[in-house]
């Protein structure tokens, strides 16, 4: 899971929990692929202290190098670094876990979570009709149509037509 939402230039962290549902041990190390949306990461691991991530092609291998008891569960909590300028208002991150041996339930080894990355989405809107040769008062402005505020300078840039001086 994680904590939503999650912002631009900031971490955003999610929880992988693998719960072994069988009676059986299963022999360490575990390992968990790990694939973020493209544009996010790579991972740092905030807990346990003993698992660790590294790349693997698009993905990342993360290995916690212990058994994990039938009815035990293992929580690895994961920050993503997420960028200024974010490839998407959201964040999908997914888990899996190979299967080990005849029995094991495939589809109940992986699962994704989805994080909610709000930007500022800025259009120029306004535009002024004026007669030709009238007086006219041009009307231009800048709407945020995102889920973040915008702090900073913006401006709006465009060509008058016909070209008529701005007093």
């Amino acid at each position: 899971g994680s904590l939503d939402p999650c912002f631009p230039g900031f971490p955003c962290r999610f929880t992988v929990e693998v719960e072994n549902i069988g009676a059986s041990m299963y022999p360490g190390p575990v390992v968990i692929d790990e694939i973020p949306d493209p544009g996010f990461g790579p991972p740092t691991v905030l807990w346990p202290g003993d698992a660790n991530c590294v790349p693997s092609g698009g993905s990342f291998t993360c290995t916690w190098p212990h058994d994990l008891f039938g009815g035990d569960s293992l929580w690895i909590d994961l920050e993503f670094e997420v960028p200024a300028e974010p490839p998407a208002q959201s964040f999908e991150n997914c888990a899996s876990i190979a299967p080990t041996w005849i029995g094991d339930l495939a589809f109940n080894n992986e699962d994704c979570a989805t994080a909610f990355v709000p930007f500022p989405d800025l259009e120029p809107l306004g535009g002024t009709e004026c007669p030709r040769g009238a007086n006219c008062t041009l009307d231009l402005g800048i709407k945020n149509s995102g889920k973040l505020p915008f702090v900073g300078s913006a401006g709006v840039q465009g060509t008058l037509s016909p070209a008529v001086p701005i007093v």
